[in-house]
C-alpha cells in the first residue's frame, strides 16, 4: 500500500512515517523540509500554505498511486496565548 503524509518530517507526521515504514508500506511525503527516512524521489519539498506549493504538490501527486492520505502538515508558533494575534490563528487554521 502507498501512503502519502504531509508534514512527514516532524511531529505526528514523522511518527506516522516511521510507523508505516516499519510495517512495510511505501511512504511518500510532502513537507517544507526533507528527511533521511525517505528516498529523494519519495518526497517533495514545498510549502502547502501558499498557492505555488499547492500547485507543485498537485502536479507531483498526479503520477502517484496513493491508497492512504494523511494530512498532517501544519504550523507551530510557540507563544503565550495572550500574546497571540488574530493572524496567528488564521495561519494555523488555514
Amino acid at each position: 500500500m502507498n501512503v502519502l503524509i504531509t508534514g512527514h518530517t516532524s511531529g505526528l507526521g514523522l511518527s506516522l512515517t516511521e510507523k508505516f515504514l516499519s510495517k512495510g508500506y511505501s511512504v511518500y511525503g510532502i513537507s517544507r523540509t526533507t528527511n533521511k527516512l525517505l528516498d529523494k524521489t519519495n518526497q517533495l519539498k514545498c510549502d502547502l500554505s501558499n498557492p505555488e506549493g499547492i500547485n507543485r504538490a498537485s502536479c507531483w501527486v498526479k503520477n502517484l498511486k496513493i491508497d492512504i492520505l494523511i494530512h498532517s502538515a501544519g504550523t507551530n508558533k510557540i507563544n503565550k496565548i495572550e500574546n497571540n494575534e488574530l493572524n496567528d490563528y488564521s495561519t494555523a487554521l488555514n
